[in-house]
C-alpha cells in the first residue's frame, strides 16, 4: 500500500517481490485500488473487484461443447463473478478458494444432482475435466454395484481414496501434507512451493463417499501409510501436519522412523494433547447441534411443515453451520441437502477419534513451525498454553530434537496469502537441506 501522497512504481515493486518469491509467483501486472471490496466475513469479494483486478486466465478461451460443460461454466462464472469462463480454465487460477468450491458443489447438487467433491475439484481443475467426472459418474450409477463385502457400493475406507495430488510434477521426493479432514487447505501452499516440489495431501475418504467412521488415529495413519508406500515404497519421506493433522502425522512419522526410514517431520501450528482441551469437546457438541438441526430441517420438509417453519429451520441450520466453518460463510441450506450433514458428521467423527489419541515420543527430529496464535497462547487447538510450555511439551515428545521456526499469520492465515509465502519459504529451505 503506497504511503499517503505516494505513487506505485510497478518495476520497483516487481523487483522487490522477485527477491522474496519464486519467479512463477511474481505478478506480471499491478493495479491500484482505493480499497479492497470485502465480504461480511472479512474475505476479499472477488465478484466486486474491477474486471482488470481479477485473476486472468492464461489459456485460450474454448466455449462449452456439451450440456454438462455449459452447466459447469455457468456455475463457475456465478461463483467467481465473471462474465466468461472457458472449459480449459482452472478454478484456482481464476481466484477460486475453498468457500467458492463449497458454493459451487452445493449449487450443482441442489440444481442438477451432480455430487462432486473437493477431491474432484483439486484432481480435475478445469471445466472440461470436471465435466468428464460428472459424465463418468452418471455412467457408473447406471450400473452401480449394490453389494459386496463392504455393503452397498463397497463402503469401506480404502487407501487409494485418501490422496489428493496438488502438484504431481517435480523431481524431488513428494511433500505429503496431513489435515484430519480435507486436502483443500494446502492448495495455496502447493502453489507457493518450488515448482520442482511435488505436493500431495491426504483426505479422509468419508468426505467423498459413505464409509464407516474412523476407528482411531492409528487406523487413519495406517491407511495413509498404505497409500504413501504405494506411491513411494522407500524414503526419504517428507511429512507436514497442520492443526489437528498433527496427531495423524506424528503417528505416521513414528511408524516410518521405527521402520528405519529417513523422515523429514514437519508440524505447522500443531494440536497439542487435544483430549485436555475443553474447547475441543465443545466443538464436538457444536457438530452434534448442527447435525440435529439438519435432521430437524429434513424431517420438517418431508412432513410438509409450513413454509415459515421450514425457513426458520433453514436459518438455524445455516447459523450452526457457519458457526463451524473456519473459512467463510454459506447461505442457509436447502431442505434435503445431503452435502453438509455428511461433512459435519465426518468432522465430528474425526475429532472424536483425535480426542481419544495419546501422544507417544517420536525418536527423530521435529521441525515445528509456529504462527502468531501459538506464540500468543491463543491457538484454538492449544488454547491457554503459553508458547514456552507449548514448545517444552513438543521438546519432550520429540526425543531426537526440536527446531522451532516462527512464521507470521494466525491459525488459518499461515496457509493463506500473504503469510503462506513465508511458510513456503521455510519449508523450501528445510526440504532443500534434506537428502533428496
Amino acid at each position: 500500500m503506497p504511503a499517503d501522497g505516494g505513487t506505485l512504481d510497478p518495476e520497483a515493486l516487481r523487483d522487490r517481490l522477485a527477491q522474496e518469491l519464486p519467479a512463477h509467483l511474481v505478478p506480471s501486472r499491478f493495479l491500484v485500488l482505493d480499497a479492497l471490496p470485502m465480504t461480511a466475513s472479512g474475505k476479499i469479494d472477488l465478484a466486486r473487484l474491477p474486471e482488470d483486478a481479477r485473476p486472468v486466465s492464461a489459456r485460450p478461451y474454448r466455449a462449452p461443447r456439451t450440456a454438462v460443460e455449459n452447466i459447469l461454466v455457468r456455475a463457475w462464472a456465478a461463483a467467481l463473478g465473471r462474465e466468461q469462463v472457458g472449459i480449459d480454465d482452472s478454478f484456482t487460477e481464476l481466484g477460486g478458494h475453498s468457500l467458492t468450491v463449497m458454493q459451487v458443489i452445493t449449487k450443482l447438487r441442489a440444481e442438477h444432482g451432480y455430487k462432486l467433491t473437493f477431491q474432484d475439484f483439486y484432481r480435475h481443475r478445469t471445466v472440461a475435466e470436471l465435466a468428464a467426472v460428472v459424465t463418468d459418474a452418471k455412467t457408473a450409477r447406471a450400473g452401480e454395484d449394490t453389494g459386496g463385502p463392504d455393503g452397498p457400493g463397497g463402503a469401506r475406507a480404502r487407501a487409494a481414496d485418501s490422496i489428493v495430488w496438488l502438484r504431481r510434477s517435480g523431481s524431488r521426493p513428494p511433500l505429503f501434507c496431513v489435515h484430519p479432514g480435507s486436502a483443500h487447505w494446502f492448495a495455496e501452499l502447493a502453489d507457493h512451493l518450488d515448482p520442482d516440489q511435488p505436493v500431495a495431501a491426504f483426505e479422509w475418504p468419508g468426505l467423498s463417499r459413505p464409509c464407516p467412521a474412523p476407528e482411531s488415529v492409528e487406523q487413519v495413519a495406517e491407511l495413509n501409510l498404505a497409500e504413501l508406500r504405494r506411491i513411494a515404497p522407500s524414503g526419504p519421506y517428507h511429512l507436514l501436519g497442520w492443526c489437528g493433522g498433527s496427531q495423524i502425522t506424528t503417528e505416521m512419522a513414528r511408524r516410518l522412523h521405527a521402520a528405519g526410514e529417513e523422515v523429514t517431520f514437519l508440524l505447522l501450528d500443531p494440536a497439542l494433547d487435544t483430549y485436555e482441551r475443553e474447547n475441543m469437546h465443545e466443538f464436538v457438541r457444536r457438530f452434534e447441534r448442527a447435525e440435529a438441526a439438519f435432521a430437524d430441517l429434513a424431517d420438517a420438509a418431508r412432513s410438509g411443515a409450513r413454509p415459515e417453519r421450514v425457513d426458520e429451520l433453514r436459518q438455524r441450520a445455516g447459523d450452526l453451520l457457519n458457526d463451524i466453518l473456519d473459512d467463510g460463510e454459506v447461505a442457509p441450506p436447502e431442505p434435503g441437502d445431503d452435502f453438509w450433514p455428511g461433512r459435519i458428521r465426518v468432522w465430528r467423527e474425526l475429532l472424536q477419534t483425535r480426542l481419544a489419541y495419546r501422544h507417544t515420543p517420536y525418536e527423530g527430529r521435529l521441525h515445528l513451525l509456529a504462527g502468531d496464535d501459538v506464540a500468543a497462547g491463543e491457538h484454538e487447538v492449544a488454547e491457554g498454553v503459553s508458547f514456552e510450555d507449548f514448545t517444552a511439551r513438543w521438546r519432550e515428545l520429540a526425543s531426537g530434537g526440536l527446531t522451532v521456526h516462527r512464521v507470521g499469520g494466525n491459525h488459518l492465515g499461515v496457509l493463506k496469502t500473504p503469510h503462506v509465502a513465508e511458510v513456503a519459504a521455510v519449508l523450501t529451505g528445510l526440504l532443500s537441506g534434506a537428502r533428496q
